[in-house]
């Protein structure tokens, strides 16, 4: 199969990443069959749809003319056979829990002939298991799209499209090449840019989130959550602040992908017990109207002056250690991650910053914090210490980070 080939694709789940992939396969002209277990779901996905489109027209990115021609490539469908009969490609897009996701990929192999693409848009979970669930293992690959792919409503304008064009395609040691080859030019035929990436846990992009909001969890006595978010916003250079994209991903999320991530990875990826209250009370983020904020009035707006005393290294500086354990374990080097990052989460350079503040600090400040809270996991890592002994910035070991 070639890209030519594909013209109707099947995207399962119409929650919060699966609506907006799907509205951004049909923005590139596909039809999509979108599919999810009741009426209301996809009623209320097809209305993100068009409210999204709309306010995509007026940031210039569609025309008032196409958002019709749009919604009518998009058809909803109660029943995954009737979503799967004559489609070219199929992407997952439900809840983060595994056996469920084994679930739909096995029944999905049933249904389609063997040439057809399997996808996961999985933000954490092994494709590799799943692709074991399938008699196509070559044909299984990861989508990662990160964190709303087309914007996040109501936060950061029209388009955050623009500033997360990200999509981390996950290859496992069974994939075909030109089962990735196929994907990556799919990807950009959407409009995103595709990033091929080992299938380790969580991948490369949200283990950064992830460490970011671990750390923020933990912080939350030092600070409240608004300085917290004013600090990662406007001294680390985030898109949006910690809190509110917890809010937005949806905390019993977080929590889930945490929970999988310490039986995978150890201890250090445990949820702080703040998220994990917010849970128990039913405070789900943005999807239930309260989180760690509270949306009853519309989204929060994060000021510069809400930012005092805080110090944004107490996130940077873990962050750090995190991308050394990335390189150490031969997940990604160090041009890759900027290169992710800059696609992602921090646009301005994640290593840029960190050589703004001088690898000492950052390893002064992870001592500290291993000193106060007794962890392990924040003593510097040896790759870190190496570059300090040999008097290296991350910009001496980049290279061409856009190849």
């Amino acid at each position: 199969m070639e890209l030519k080939d594909i013209e109707k694709i099947t995207v399962i789940g119409a929650g919060s990443m699966g609506h907006g992939i799907a509205e951004i396969i049909a923005m590139a002209g596909y039809e999509v069959n979108l599919v999810d277990l009741s009426e209301e779901i996809l009623k209320n996905a097809l209305w993100r749809i068009e409210k999204s489109l709309e306010l995509l027209s007026e940031g210039g990115s569609v025309g008032k003319g196409e958002i019709g021609s749009i919604l009518q490539r998009i058809h909803p469908f109660l029943s995954l056979e009737d979503a799967t009969r004559d489609v070219d490609f199929a992407l997952e897009a439900v809840t983060e829990r595994i056996e469920l996701k084994k679930k739909i990929f096995g029944k999905l192999d049933e249904l389609l002939p063997p040439d057809v693409l399997l996808a996961t848009n999985t933000s954490s979970v092994s494709v590799s298991e799943l692709a074991r669930s399938t008699r196509r293992p070559g044909r299984v690959v990861g989508t990662h799209f990160v964190h709303a792919p087309q914007r996040i409503e109501g936060f950061m304008g029209p388009h955050l499209s623009i500033m997360l064009p990200l999509v981390e395609v996950v290859k496992t040691k069974y994939a075909d090449e030109e089962t990735i080859e196929l994907v990556l030019a799919l990807m950009k035929r959407i409009g995103k840019h595709p990033e091929v990436v080992k299938d380790t846990p969580a991948f490369v992009a949200n283990r950064f989130i992830i460490r970011a909001g671990i750390e923020a969890g933990y912080s939350l006595g030092e600070a409240d959550v608004r300085e917290i978010d004013a600090a990662a916003v406007y001294g680390l250079g985030f898109p949006l602040g910690i809190f509110l994209l917890l809010d937005v991903i949806g905390l019993d999320v977080g929590v889930y992908i945490l929970d999988y991530l310490r039986g995978v990875l150890g201890e250090e990826y445990q949820a702080p017990e703040p998220l994990r209250m917010m849970v128990e009370q039913g405070n789900l983020g943005q999807k239930s109207g309260r989180g760690f904020y509270d949306y009853s009035r519309g989204p929060p707006e994060i000021r510069r002056e809400d930012w005092k005393t805080f110090d944004p290294l107490r996130i940077l500086a873990p962050m750090v250690n995190e991308a050394a354990k990335l390189i150490e374990d031969d997940v990604a080097d160090a041009a890759q991650i900027e290169r992710i990052l800059q696609l992602s989460f921090i646009p301005g350079g994640f290593f840029t910053r960190v050589d703004e503040v001088g690898l000492n600090t950052i390893v002064e400040k992870l001592e500290d914090l291993k000193k106060e809270h007794g962890m392990d996991w924040y003593e510097p890592r040896g790759f870190l210490k190496e570059m300090l002994r040999e008097g290296k910035r991350f910009a001496d070991i980049l290279g061409n980070v856009w190849i």
